[in-house]
């Protein structure tokens, strides 16, 4: 495979079935441990100051060529929907892609977000390669 061309290059053309469940996946799940189970612990004796990571390792430009957000900027889009503040700001993210321009365009993606003045904790957008 030529140097700069990867396996994920025209994956972000559109969304595929496959990547449209593993959002939703990642949106309920964090709707349900934002909005409940952080509550929960947060108001418990050892959860008060713990703070939620999310990492996504292959997390692409945040947009489908096609329009559709992907999993990155549906959780700011979720997050700046929240009602919960305080949970809301409890998030940390990491992002991270091998293809640099992904990473460009995440970076820009994230920081045009209407939610991105909002973050407690601003994002951490990194370009690994190889993580071991």
């Amino acid at each position: 495979m030529p140097a700069g061309s990867a396996t994920t290059d025209n994956f972000f053309n559109e969304q595929k079935e496959k990547s449209r469940g593993k959002t939703e996946i990642v949106i309920n799940f964090l709707n349900i441990y934002l909005n409940i189970y952080l509550n929960i612990i947060s108001n418990s004796k050892w959860g008060k100051d713990r703070d939620i990571y999310y990492i996504d390792l292959f997390s692409g430009p945040g947009v489908y060529k096609d329009g559709t957000c992907s999993t990155p900027i549906e959780i700011m889009n979720m997050l700046a929907n929240m009602k919960n503040r305080v949970a809301a700001n409890k998030v940390h993210f990491v992002f991270n892609d091998e293809n640099q321009n992904f990473v460009n365009c995440l970076k820009e993606n994230i920081i045009n977000h209407i939610y991105y003045n909002s973050i407690i904790h601003k994002p951490i957008i990194t370009h690994v390669r190889e993580l071991l």
